[in-house]
């Protein structure tokens, strides 16, 4: 199973196709579900958080990874955990804001 952290990769990479797919769905059966699908996709808030997320959850899972390592040092864990806390610093703007 894909962790949110793939699928959310995935549907950045593909999203051009995505939409391209729901208008060719809408242009045959104009129903109101799809629509509201393809609507909601391109809400411009909607695609901010999906790549906000897309940014923020490829070193979590990176960290997730870590932490279930069967050979987990744990003398370790906390430069590791510094350095998510660091890469996601990276990602704030000066505000504080994403």
């Amino acid at each position: 199973m894909a962790s949110h952290g793939d699928a959310t990769k995935r549907l950045v990479s593909r999203f051009q196709s995505l939409t391209d797919a729901l208008d060719s769905i809408i242009m045959k059966d104009r129903k109101p579900e799809t629509i509201g699908i393809r609507d909601d996709l391109l809400k411009p808030e909607n695609i901010l958080m999906l790549l906000l997320v897309a940014d923020v959850l490829v070193p979590i899972n990176r960290f997730s990874m870590f932490l279930q390592n069967k050979n987990l040092i744990y003398g370790d864990i906390r430069r590791k955990f510094n350095q998510l806390l660091e890469k996601i610093e990276q990602l704030q703007t000066d505000d504080g804001t994403f």
